[in-house]
């Protein structure tokens, strides 16, 4: 046998060279998901939400809560004021306040929850 006959015979055939002046364009990003094709988030113990304070001179700022229990239309919350570590509020907690039977809004209004804003 030849080797360079033998060679020819087994090696594969190289594809011509492609144009490097021919540009590919990029693949699009990902379709981002928005809130109205997710599901629906379900309030579940220790849950970080937003609560809306209904009155006083911050009324109608967020502030964080926990969740602490859930109840079929409501949850009760734990809800952290920025402060100076004085009793808050006549509750005796140190700027925690406690919020019974709060409903969820979409929507953010006094006196509900929501979950926290994406940015």
């Amino acid at each position: 046998m030849d080797p360079e006959t033998n060679s020819a015979e087994t090696s594969p055939e190289i594809p011509p060279a492609a144009d490097s002046t021919a540009v590919t364009p990029p693949e699009p990003p990902p379709a981002k998901r928005t809130r109205k094709t997710e599901e629906p988030q379900k309030p579940s113990l220790g849950r970080v939400v937003h609560y809306v304070l209904p009155d006083g001179n911050n009324a109608g700022d967020h502030r964080p809560a926990i969740i602490v229990r859930v109840w079929p239309d409501t949850v009760n919350l734990q809800v952290f004021y920025d402060g100076d570590g004085t009793p808050h509020m006549n509750d005796g907690q140190l700027n925690t306040l406690w919020k019974l039977s709060v409903p969820f809004s979409a929507e953010p209004k006094p006196g509900t929850y929501h979950w926290p804003e994406r940015e």
